[in-house]
């Protein structure tokens, strides 16, 4: 399949990034399981995972517990818990700050090394 026109282009890479900020975990965060290893792909999962990292991490707030008990942490007599107990309850397998970040910079020069590649090596039967 060739795209020809920008218009074409565009619209294809709208729809990608739609589909990338719905597997990234913030919208929805139960996907079915032949869909769910595409989250890995997306760069929107590791930019919120270092996100939510820098605010609960390094933010320095705590979170009163209320009588729900929602968070593992907030047992009877616990009045608050701090921001990395947040973190590990909405973010399990998130990561650190650094290594989200390095996945960032990874995805893109590997994106970026393979539209280098593309324009300097696959040439059309116009160019020759």
């Amino acid at each position: 399949m060739t795209l020809k026109s920008f218009s074409e282009r565009a619209t294809v890479a709208t729809i990608v990034a739609l589909f990338m900020i719905l597997v990234s975990g913030f919208l929805v965060t139960n996907l079915p399981v032949f869909i769910y290893w595409v989250r890995y792909l997306s760069l929107f999962k590791y930019a919120m995972d270092a996100s939510a990292g820098v605010i609960f991490t390094y933010g320095g707030i705590s979170f009163t517990c209320d009588n729900g008990h929602r968070l593992p942490d907030c047992l009877p007599g616990v009045e608050s818990v701090s921001g990395e107990s947040v973190l590990m309850f909405i973010s399990p397998q998130g990561g650190s700050v650094g290594f989200n970040v390095g996945l960032i910079v990874a995805i893109f020069v590997v994106v970026r090394m393979g539209a280098y590649f593309a324009l300097r090596y696959l040439h059309t039967q116009s160019d020759r």
